[in-house]
Order: C-alpha cells, then structure tokens, then sequence
C-alpha cells in the first residue's frame, strides 16, 4: 500500500513538474510573439501619424509655394476651393495680391473692378476669431493698406475687415506678445489709412515699452510717425523711446532723423528726455547735411519750428544746403522752410538770398496752393523782405482766391486754420497798413479793394471766434 501511494505522489509531481516545464516554454513565447506584433502594430501607427503629419506639411508647403507662384488674380482666385482650410493661408493670400498690385496690369484690374478681391475679402471675413496668429495679423493688415494707397481706393467691405482684424488684434495683444515689427507694421497701416482706434493704440504701447526686441531706426520712425498722425498721445512711450533713439540716431538715415523729429514735433511732446534727443538729431544731421532732399530738410526745419526748438548752428548750415537744392523744392517745402525760420526768429538771412527763394517760388507759382502762399508771403514780411513788389504774385493768388470764393464763409472758414488766419491778417495788414507803400501801379485797383473787404472779414472772424 505505500509503494502505491508513493507511486501516486510521484505521479502527482511529476505531472505537475512536466506541466510548469511545458508553460515556461511556451507561455513566454505566446507573450513574445503578442509583445512583437503589438510592438510593430505600434510602430506601423506611429509611422502612419508621423507620415500624416509629414504630408500635410508637404501638402501646405505645396499650397503657399503655388500662392508664391501665382501670375495674376485669377491664378489666385482659383486656389481657394477649399474653404475648411484657407483661412490658414490668409495672410499669405492677402500678401500675394499686395504683391501683384504692383504689376500695372494688375493693379488696373482690380482699379476697373474692385469686387474681384470679393474672394480673399469674404475669407476673411467668414475666418472671423481664427484669425489670431500676430504675425499673419500684420501681415494681412499692412498687405491692404498696400493695396488700398495703390489703387487709390478702398477695398470691398473695408470697414468690416479693419473691424474685424483690430478686434482679433486687440484680443490677441491683451493674451500674448506681438513681436516689435508686428507692432509696428499694424500701427503704420492704422495710422495710413486714418483708423484712429485709440483703443488698440494704447494697448499696443503696453506691447512696445514691454518689448524685448531690438528697435531699428526704421521701426522707431515707423511707431512715432502712426501715434503722432493720429494724434495719440503717449508721452511714456515718447520719452522711451527718445532714450533709445538717442542711443542710435547714428544709425538713422536723412529721412528717419526727419520722420522722428516731425513726429515729436506734431505730437508737441516735449521733456528733458526728448530734448537731448532734439540736440543729438541738430549735431547728426550738421555732420549729414548732403545726404538731405528737399522732402527731409523741409520736414526737420518745420518740425523744429514747430516745437520751439531753435538750434541756430543748424539754421546756419542748413540755409546753405537749401539754396544749393532750391530747384529741387516743391511748393509746399519752400513755404515749409521759409515758415520754420520765420517762426524761430532767425534774423540771418540777407536780402539777396530771399530774392532768390523768391524767383524760385515764382517759376512754379501755379503749384501754390492759397494756404501756402500765406505762409510764404508772411514768413517774407517775418523776416523784413525789403522786396515787396516781388511777393506781389503771390499777394494776388492769395486774394483772387479767396475773392473767387463764392462765399467766403462757406467756402474757406474750415479750410483755412487758426494759424492761417492769424498770419493772413498780418499779411494784409503789411500790405494795407504797415508799409503804407503805394502799390497801385502793380496791384489792380479792385485787387486792393478786395484785401480791404477780406481784412475786415478776416479780422471779424478772429474776433467772433476769440482766437
């Protein structure tokens, strides 16, 4: 009976021995093959994403190089079928069409019928909050104003999409940061196409005094130019910003030193910060007078008059240069510079030398508008021109104008400013009262009659108004 029961424990064992043998073998090799085709499963996934993602990136590169690509409009038009993802190429869009304005026949088509950016404009539009990224968002906005100052015309339904990108602008700029050049580039458009939204401006100045990026000249000037136009004003930013241009108005050009005076000067934003800069702008440009034009010195002189900031060595040098370029000054530079050194008192210039603007302005007298013809004729009597027969023309232009006016009132009270009709009395007053000179045989009996009429008009209306 125990051999029989020792033999069933053995049995018992070694059944059990052989079966933990048999798993040890064969499970782990059921697991492995499940772990290796689970694993290449995997792999086979991960490889399908990845290639997914890899074409999609093919395929939008495929679509903004045939952007890129594009000949014309209708090129244009006829890759944007597929709504559900053209709101991702936007920018890109609205940057080939700015592109293709410049080509003539182009920007003809769409001068004849502006409907045909009805496409790119309604995309736009239907994109609504998806249009957040801040670099599309200057991209798109300055890519209209462009296309807008070329074809000298809005485009289709511009009110609605200036709302709607300063809207996603400003909710943009309130969640993250937009780089110094988008700042810039959003606040030029806006001020270009006269979007006085105060709103955005202020919260895009938290966006430049928070910044990080490296100001240029060209940004500075840029920035400046827009709050000044729209008649911002931000004196904290101002004045940052007149320290860091004081640090690098070396780097400025001829037209970036005069865009930054003007822009402090129209803003009359003046303080110890901006008047080094001031100072520091007066030494550069003395060191840079040559590479000046008309455009440039008119705009610095103006600026500095402007503001109250007399620099008399600038004066000095810059006369020199004006009478060197004279030829090439427009109507409104010379009655520009002659206005600034009137204003500042200079006392300098000899009679010779205002005869000669003189002659120059009289070559091109037909491009004088009446406003500045006022500024031209009382800068001479500023500066005590002896030569009054030779500011006549410009006396008679300035009353057969105003004569011709079928009501003065009606016709020239918003068009002439405070500061016009202060210095048009004192013309006629130099003419009519001060130099008591008998001008009949060179001015017309009824033109003489008429600045009398419009001295007591002119008069009357500062009295009325108290100015």
């Amino acid at each position: 009976m125990m051999n029989l029961a020792n033999l069933l424990v053995w049995l018992v064992v070694t059944c059990n021995y052989r079966h933990n043998i048999i798993s040890a073998f064969t499970k782990p090799a059921l697991n492995l093959k499940y772990n290796f085709e689970s694993g290449a499963l995997q792999r086979r996934y991960v490889g399908t994403k990845a290639e997914g993602q890899q074409s999609r990136r093919l395929n939008t590169n495929s679509v903004i190089n045939k952007i890129r690509d594009c000949q014309d409009f209708e090129e244009l038009f006829q890759l944007q079928n597929y709504p559900e993802e053209n709101y991702f190429f936007i920018s890109h869009y609205w940057n080939k069409a700015f592109n293709l304005i410049y080509i003539p026949s182009e920007c003809q088509k769409i001068r004849n019928n502006p409907e045909l950016l009805k496409p790119i404009v309604k995309i736009t539009l239907d994109s609504g909050d998806r249009l957040n990224n801040p670099v599309s968002l200057g991209i798109i906005i300055k890519a209209i104003a462009k296309i807008t100052l070329r074809t000298r015309s809005p485009i289709v339904e511009s009110t609605k999409v200036f709302q709607v990108l300063e809207r996603n602008i400003m909710k943009e700029a309130r969640n993250g940061r937009f780089a110094l050049r988008s700042c810039s580039d959003i606040l030029w458009t806006l001020a270009k196409m006269n979007r006085k939204s105060h709103q955005l401006f202020s919260i895009m100045e938290t966006q430049i005094l928070e910044s990080t990026d490296e100001f240029n000249p060209m940004l500075i000037a840029n920035i400046l130019w827009a709050y000044s136009k729209i008649g911002h004003s931000a004196p904290k930013l101002f004045d940052f910003v007149s320290l860091v241009a004081t640090k690098k108005i070396d780097t400025f050009n001829s037209q970036e030193i005069a865009n930054t005076m003007w822009a402090y000067a129209t803003i009359r934003h003046s303080s110890p910060s901006s008047k080094l800069l001031f100072d520091t702008i007066s030494f550069i440009a003395m060191e840079n007078l040559q590479t000046f034009n008309s455009i440039s010195i008119a705009k610095l002189m103006w600026a500095y008059a402007a503001i109250g900031y007399s620099v008399p060595k600038l004066f000095d040098a810059m006369l020199h240069i004006i009478i060197e370029k004279l030829d090439t000054f427009s109507s409104q530079e010379i009655s520009n510079v002659m206005w600034a050194y009137a204003t500042v008192g200079y006392d300098d210039i000899d009679s010779t030398t205002l005869r000669t603007i003189l002659y120059e302005a009289t070559s091109i007298l037909e491009e004088f508008e009446v406003q500045e013809s006022i500024k031209l004729v009382w800068s001479m009597a500023a500066l005590n021109c002896e030569d009054v027969d030779a500011t006549l023309p410009f006396f008679s232009k300035i009353i057969k104008g105003l004569s011709n006016a079928k009501n003065y009132n009606e016709d020239w009270r918003g068009k002439l400013s405070t500061e016009d009709l202060k210095e048009l009395r004192q013309v006629l007053l130099w003419y009519n009262e001060k130099h008591k000179k008998d001008y009949s045989s060179s001015l017309s009996s009824k033109l003489k009659d008429e600045s009398f009429r419009l001295l007591t008009l002119v008069t009357n209306e500062i009295r009325s108004s108290k100015l």
